[in-house]
Formats: structure tokens, C-alpha cells, sequence
């Protein structure tokens, strides 16, 4: 709700008659949405406000805020929770620079007392960098043509750069390539029967790029290896298929993301690629069901057969949110 503080409620599922309290007042973020080159001021730029450190119990933001700038580059948040926050902005290609690199101009990230007012905040946006490289499979060396390749993270809500595919000889080059939070990007690239290998990243998201805003080009070679097919049914626990599930297999042990999801068809069944001599546990998600996960499986460099994943009913909560006063709230995002 526009007009007061964010509020968080723990409970456990199945749960009726919940409440929601919503308080009044708070803190405040006020500043600028500023062009690094030139120096003036951006209109329409989206402004991201996410609490970290978070303390489940300590009333902090449960979702990330945005704002939009006005004509001059202004923002604002108002009724916020005491606490540490990350700040994000971008507007269009545009992202934020990373605070290391613009020393005592603003923070990247705030601590915010109770009823503290935060003015004059500057967020100073660039265009981004080029990125360029090749794709090869891992094993042979060969270059791979005909790979998307891209940057950016659209599943946690970063738009990606465009893709572009690579040529005869595997060559990539990105344009308009921002960071995300602390200065890092994600490269990814895409063929059918093939994976991009990340068994040295330090994560499932993709290959992990530093950005320099005073490095405008870099170079990043990506390799890729095989795919094998993992396949299945998604059941319920009488044994009946479940359509149109979300399946996508994880790393066992770390639960690092493996592929994309695929959906299951009308009889119930997936099949997903994923890297080659991997142990890994297959997840299912379906509206009306609790997500649900397969066995441990090893993968060696065949197809993998017979991966099936029953699934269990979901549980409602369902509740009401409320003000200090106990008027109810309408229209609040939970």
C-alpha cells in the first residue's frame, strides 16, 4: 500500500483468518537519477529499493519497492522500515554504476533509522560496456556457431541485453552490457543439445563478469558441452499425470539451478538437458501442488530414463491486512 509501512507475517500453511497490520509514518528516501557523462537529470528511470541482512522478524521491506523518477531525475520512497537497504536504478540500456568506482558520490546501499529522512541521494547511470569472445564445446576446442549468447538475469528481475548468435568461427560480441548488484553480470549462451559449462562459476545463474564502468570492452571466451536428456512423469499420488508442471533439474547437494524449465505435456511426462556426469535431483511445480522432487540421480553421458516426481496437494492461507486502528486495507500486495 502506497500509504503505509510494508509489514510481514510468519505462518505456517495451511493457515486461516491471518492478519496483516499495517503501520503509518516511517522513513524516507529522497534523490536523484542522474546521467554519468553529461550530468543531467533521467526522466523515467525505475529506482529499486530491497532490504538486505533481513531479519524475518524485523519488519523490513518483504519485497523489493520501485519508484519512477520525474521529468528532472527525482525520486522518492516514503513509509519505509528502519534497516539497511540495496538501492538499483536503470532506465532503458541504462544501469547503475557501480558505487566503488564514483567514490563519496552516493551510496549503493543505506542504513536507515526510525523516521530518518534521506535526502539528496545520487544515483549516476551509464550506458554500459561491449562484451566480446567465443563459444567452444569443452571438449574439443571447436568453435559452436549458431549459439545465442546474452547477459543479464530476467528470471530475478533484470532485463537481459538482447541475444546475439555466434558466427563460423563461435564469435559473440554484446553491446549495452550493465551490471547488476555490485558490479557483476551474467553471461549465458544457448544451443540446442548443449549446455553452458559452469562447473567453475561460483554460480548457477550463469558465467560471473566484474564491470568496470573505466572498461568499456572486455573479452570473455564461454565454453559449452553436450547435453544429455534427463526424462520422466509427473504424477500425483494416486498415480494420475500433472499436466503443465514447471520441471527443471538442480545440482544435489547445492540446489544450484541446472537448466531453464520445461513444462510437462498432457500425459504427464518431461524431458530436460542438463550437463553430463552430474548427480542431480529433478523439481516439479504445478498450481495446487507443494513443489516436489525426485530422488538423487546420477547422469553420466547417456540419455536418462525413468526420473519420475510425485506430487502432494498444496496447502491456502488466507487472512486479512489491516491497519494500527484495525481498518482493513484494501488493494495490498502480499
Amino acid at each position: 500500500s502506497p500509504h503505509h509501512m510494508p509489514a510481514r507475517v510468519n505462518t505456517l500453511a495451511p493457515s486461516r483468518d491471518v492478519v496483516v497490520r499495517l503501520g503509518s509514518g516511517g522513513a524516507g528516501i529522497s534523490g536523484y537519477a542522474i546521467a554519468q557523462s553529461g550530468g543531467e537529470g533521467l526522466s523515467h528511470a525505475t529506482v529499486i529499493l530491497k532490504a538486505i541482512g533481513e531479519d524475518p522478524d524485523s519488519g523490513q521491506l518483504p519485497v523489493p519497492l520501485e519508484a519512477q523518477s520525474d521529468d528532472v531525475g527525482n525520486f522518492a520512497f516514503k513509509h519505509l522500515p528502519a534497516g539497511k537497504y540495496v538501492i538499483a536504478a536503470r532506465q532503458g540500456s541504462m544501469r547503475l554504476v557501480p558505487p566503488e568506482k564514483e567514490k563519496g558520490e552516493r551510496p549503493l546501499s543505506v542504513t536507515l533509522d526510525e523516521g530518518q529522512q534521506l535526502d539528496g541521494v545520487k544515483l549516476f547511470l551509464y550506458p554500459g560496456h561491449t562484451v566480446m569472445g567465443k563459444v567452444t564445446e569443452v571438449r574439443t576446442g571447436k568453435p559452436i556457431e549458431g549459439a545465442k549468447v546474452w547477459s543479464g538475469m530476467e528470471s530475478a528481475g533484470y532485463e537481459a541485453t538482447s541475444p546475439v548468435v555466434t558466427d563460423a568461427k563461435g564469435a559473440y560480441c554484446l553491446e549495452g552490457v550493465c551490471p547488476l548488484e555490485g558490479g557483476i553480470t551474467f553471461l549465458n549462451a544457448e544451443k540446442e543439445g548443449y549446455r553452458i559449462d559452469l562447473s567453475n562459476a561460483r554460480s548457477s545463474n550463469g558465467l560471473g563478469l566484474m564491470l568496470d564502468p573505466a572498461v568499456p570492452t572486455l573479452k570473455q571466451d564461454i565454453q559449452m558441452a553436450r547435453a544429455v536428456k534427463v526424462s520422466g512423469k509427473v504424477v500425483t499420488a494416486v498415480g494420475q499425470p500433472v499436466a503443465s508442471a514447471l520441471v527443471t533439474g538442480y545440482a544435489a547437494g547445492d540446489h544450484s539451478a541446472q537448466n531453464e524449465m520445461y513444462e510437462s505435456d498432457g500425459n504427464g511426462d518431461y524431458a530436460i538437458e542438463v550437463l553430463p556426469n552430474a548427480e542431480l535431483r529433478v523439481m516439479a511445480s504445478a498450481r495446487g501442488f507443494a513443489p516436489s522432487w525426485s530422488e538423487d540421480v546420477q547422469v553420466g553421458e547417456e540419455p536418462k530414463t525413468g526420473v519420475n516426481i510425485t506430487m502432494k496437494s498444496g496447502a491456502t492461507v488466507n487472512g486479512t491486512t489491516v491497519d494500527t486502528n484495525g481498518r482493513p486495507v484494501a488493494e495490498v500486495r502480499i
